[in-house]
């Protein structure tokens, strides 16, 4: 079959000779579409290389703000500039006296001294101050980073050369906010990228007036002080609105060094830098020739530290009792949260707690007063004695002690040799210290560099209900000069001497049916010369031999051994002698062998595990001696003392709560302590009252070592006295029905008092009287609870039986009454 082609038409154009076909025309025309196809082609595999660069930039972007994700978007310490600006003190209340309302007693400020302040309350010179020095393109840069710098800081590190001079980093004002808020430093590769990252984040989540409104309210100045505000207020007294010029530069100045720019220790330096600060804002033309001439010839104008204190708008240190409740409060904080310190004092300082505490406000005054007095007429005689303050560094290479910025030595690890309240000792020109080597070698044999202090003795009082709820303390002598200064009644465990006595051998003794009210007991050492078995370490010392009591040589000499214990005033008689007068003269030898019946172990869980003792060390005080004649390794506080005399009423143990309940600002439940506390029945009721009843002959039986100094009236009292060996250290612990209060009186580095004449806790004595007379003024009468099963029978004190008539009364349960007195014949 034949296809008849269609005609090829005539195509006019150049290749056409008369009208004949076109010459070479299919060539060229077949070379056009193959260079068209070519570049076609090359279109097409650039488009392709281009769609794959940009696939490959996009994984590229995703998987890189991914690792900016994981280091910012999901980090904890990412920080919330709106909570920031929100944080609110912690507020303390008490109830108040008058109505049982709860009354505002004391408020826990941010850790640093800070006041936040809106932005437009900052003067424009301040603003333009900051940014001139610290970020200079801060208001122009959209992304929290400037790049170049970035590069310029990376080639300084690189090659040494200073792109941007030795004064301008690499941080902008976002990421400088990061490292103040988070304490986070960017030294490695990725740290800087994390600081990074976060600053890209904060510049999209808040505005510029957000971010320099946040810095200026944190930046770090001086010692804990930080934020503009704050700083204005220490430096030139005056609200940061006031600034002028000149002291606008000088608080811009500080935040990038405070140390090297400290009005205080280098007020040259600042001086320097305000003005090499003021010389930034005329070169970006921030302000005039005019302005700067005049700020640079300003003087730096600070105030002295000591105007500044005198002018805190605090306006009073807060008490000893606010301190305990910060410092259980912070340990509450960090079990509950599972955080560090740091943690848990940044929430109890900015959280907005409401902490309603146990303090009573008429008692809490009344005791201060009492121990604020510390004149002549006052309770404590002062006793002064000098002290050595070691710095821990070799006396040979003591031109190596450094100074802080007050002038006063620095120890081995950089911390003040001296602390707040102590008084140096100077040489007699009165400026130069004096310092020597210390009297005893240390750990290495080597004599260390001292410095040397006037101190005096002090002294601690606690008082509790018998609910656990601590209602009043003060933890020094005079006045209280600083917040979270030493607290001795809370924090500062001691020996307790005799005050241990009742607590573990006289109260196990009678729980368990081993000793009753009128025991006959010999007054008499455990331990003889000739048992070898208490080193007389002072005749060891003088002989040059061996402490150790198993060495053959002290086991084979009987000289080098001594009875043990003794009492106050010797030996012992070797006669018996009834419970209740063996507690009530304080004898050591009759509650030693009360002690050894009922055995070390029972005496330690007992105390430790019953009474809260919790300072006392499961090794070193496994014995008889710390276990009942106080002799501990560390001791017990003032508040765990009163605790434990506390179970002198009912039996039960509380543990001892300085607050009842931790709330939100919004109301809501944080920390619910009295819910949460456990009740111990550490004895029964009945040995309870037993035990009040023999510590009532500590004030009044003959012999009684606190006799005639039960309060006024006819309230009931109870107490025991305590004095540790060679005078160290004497406590006290009076009991009435409403009260139950502890204290403590010596040095805070133990030295024998007898050497000043004082071998008695008298003054404890006098301070507790009086402090309870005029507590219990106007409560109704009141008596110790008497529980079911305790009797009341007359005994011969000379045989601790039981008499029909005359003797003394002594209190017993029915199943454990002493033998009645045989009939004469």
């Amino acid at each position: 079959m034949k296809v008849k082609l269609p005609e090829r038409r005539a195509v006019s154009g150049p290749g056409r000779q008369d009208g004949g076909a076109p010459a070479a025309a299919p060539l060229k025309t077949r070379g056009g579409k193959t260079a068209r196809c070519v570049l076609r082609r090359i279109g097409y595999i650039a488009a392709c290389c281009c769609c794959v660069g940009v696939m490959l930039a996009s994984v590229a972007a995703v998987v890189f703000a991914s690792y900016l994700a994981r280091l910012s978007g999901t980090d904890a310490d990412m920080p919330d500039l709106y909570v920031l600006k929100m944080a609110e003190n912690s507020i303390v209340y008490a109830a108040d006296p008058a109505g049982g309302d709860w009354t505002e007693y004391a408020v826990f400020t941010g850790e640093n001294d800070r006041v936040w302040t809106p932005l437009e309350q900052f003067p424009q010179t301040l603003r333009d101050a900051v940014v001139s020095v610290e970020d200079r393109n801060f208001w122009n840069q959209r992304f929290g980073i400037n790049p170049g710098r970035i590069l310029g800081a990376a080639v300084n590190e690189l090659t040494g050369h200073r792109l941007y001079g030795s004064r301008q980093g690499a941080s902008t004002l976002e990421q400088q906010l990061i490292e103040n808020l988070t304490g986070d430093s960017a030294q490695s590769i990725s740290g800087k990228f994390k600081e990074i990252s976060r600053a890209i984040v904060m510049a999209g989540r808040y505005s510029k007036d957000m971010i320099l409104e946040a810095y200026l309210n944190i930046a770090p100045l001086t010692g804990t002080l930080s934020g503009m505000q704050a700083g204005a207020q220490q430096y030139f007294g005056k609200d940061a609105s006031q600034l002028t010029l000149a002291e606008s530069a000088t608080l811009a100045s500080i935040p990038r060094s405070p140390v090297a720019y400290s009005p205080y220790s280098n007020p040259e330096k600042l001086l320097e830098r305000r003005n090499w600060v003021l010389k930034l804002m005329l070169d970006q033309e921030r302000i005039s020739q005019a302005d700067y001439d005049a700020a640079a010839a300003a003087p730096l104008g600070v105030r002295s530290r000591e105007e500044a204190a005198a002018a805190s708008p605090r306006g009073k240190v807060n008490s000893y009792f606010t301190d305990a409740v910060f410092e259980q409060l912070a340990d509450d904080i960090m079990e509950k949260e599972n955080c560090g310190r740091a943690a848990a004092v940044t929430r109890i300082r900015t959280g907005g707690l409401r902490i309603f505490s146990t303090v009573d406000l008429r008692l809490q005054r009344m005791l201060e007063a009492f121990m604020e007095n510390d004149g002549e007429d006052g309770y404590f005689p002062a006793l002064w004695r000098q002290e050595e303050a070691d710095t821990g560094i070799p006396f040979d290479s003591a031109d190596a002690v450094s100074y802080g910025d007050d002038g006063l030595p620095l120890n081995a690890q950089g911390e003040p040799v001296f602390r707040p309240d102590d008084t140096p000792v100077y040489e007699q020109d009165g400026t130069t210290l004096l310092r020597g080597s210390s009297a005893q070698p240390n750990a290495d044999g080597v004599h260390t560099l001292v410095f040397y202090r006037n101190i005096r003795t002090q002294a601690a009082v606690a008082t509790m209900d018998y609910e656990g709820h601590v209602l009043a303390l003060v933890g020094g002598v005079g006045e209280k000069r600083y917040d979270l200064s030493l607290n001795r009644a809370a924090d500062v465990p001691r020996q307790i001497g005799s005050t241990m006595k009742p607590l573990a051998a006289y109260a196990l003794g009678i729980e368990n049916g081993v000793i009753n009210y009128s025991s006959l007991i010999a007054d008499a050492p455990l331990y003889t010369q000739q048992d070898h078995r208490m080193l007389n370490t002072e005749y060891c010392r003088k002989l040059g031999l061996s402490l150790d009591p198993g060495d053959p040589a002290n086991q084979a000499r009987d000289d080098v051994w001594r009875a043990w214990p003794t009492n106050y005033n010797g030996p012992g008689t070797g006669r018996p002698v009834v419970v209740a007068d063996a507690l009530a003269q304080s004898l050591n030898t009759v509650p030693v062998q009360i002690g050894d019946m009922l055995g070390k172990r029972r005496l330690f869980d007992f105390a430790y595990g019953s009474l809260g003792l919790t300072h006392l060390d499961p090794e070193r005080d496994n014995d008889l001696g710390p276990l009942v004649l106080g002799s501990q390794t560390h001791g017990v506080t003032p508040v765990q003392l009163a605790n434990a005399y506390s179970v002198f009423r009912d039996g039960v143990y509380r543990p001892a709560l300085y607050y009842t309940k931790v709330t939100l600002a919004d109301g809501s439940t944080y920390l619910d302590p009295a819910q949460d506390s456990y009740a111990v029945q550490a004895v029964s009721p009945q040995t309870a009252y037993i035990m009040n009843r023999l510590l009532r002959g500590v004030l009044t039986a003959p012999g009684g070592t606190a006799r005639g100094m039960a309060p006024a009236g006819e309230m009931e009292a109870a107490a025991k006295t305590g004095t540790t060996t060679d005078y160290r250290d004497f406590t006290f612990v009076g009991l009435t029905p409403y009260y139950v209060t502890a204290g403590w009186w010596g040095y805070d580095v133990p030295a024998d008092l007898s050497q000043q004449g004082v071998r008695t806790g008298k003054p404890l004595q006098t301070l507790w009287r009086d402090y309870m007379q005029q507590a219990q003024e106007g409560l109704p009468y009141l008596e110790f609870p008497v529980p079911e099963g305790v009797v009341a029978r007359r005994y011969d004190p000379a045989t601790g039986c039981l008499v029909p008539s005359g003797g003394a009364v002594g209190y017993y349960t029915e199943d454990n009454l002493p033998p009645e007195q045989p009939a004469l014949p």
